[in-house]
């Protein structure tokens, strides 16, 4: 009936404005990490397809020089970041050392 397409309507609207309100939480709440990875000679690739493995990682990089692969991870919070960190990365075969950055601000018109 009429009535209860209405009340449907009014049901999905609030829907989803629950919804984006809760995306936006988890994008102004979301912790943001670049990792950089030092890693025992002949074991990058090895490290990099590791971190392919794991959800987190946004971005995935692997350089020459002082550091070997730089990551980008985004997580719920430092808690989250700091046990990734601690029982994933350092954990995976061939990493020698790991250096945290976390971002933040998130935009260059941020920095304003």
């Amino acid at each position: 009936t009429f009535l209860s397409r209405i009340s449907l309507a009014v049901d999905v609207y609030i829907l989803r404005h629950i919804i984006l309100y809760h995306l936006y939480l988890f994008v102004i709440l979301m912790t943001s990490a670049f990792l950089l990875i030092n890693c025992l000679i002949g074991f990058q690739n090895h490290v990099v397809n590791e971190l392919k493995k794991l959800s987190e990682f946004i971005d995935i990089y692997r350089v020459d020089f002082t550091y070997d692969v730089i990551a980008k991870v985004n997580v719920s919070s430092e808690e989250e970041l700091q046990n990734i960190v601690m029982s994933k990365i350092r954990k995976i075969e061939g990493v020698k050392s790991t250096l945290t950055l976390v971002i933040v601000k998130h935009s260059k018109s941020s920095l304003d």
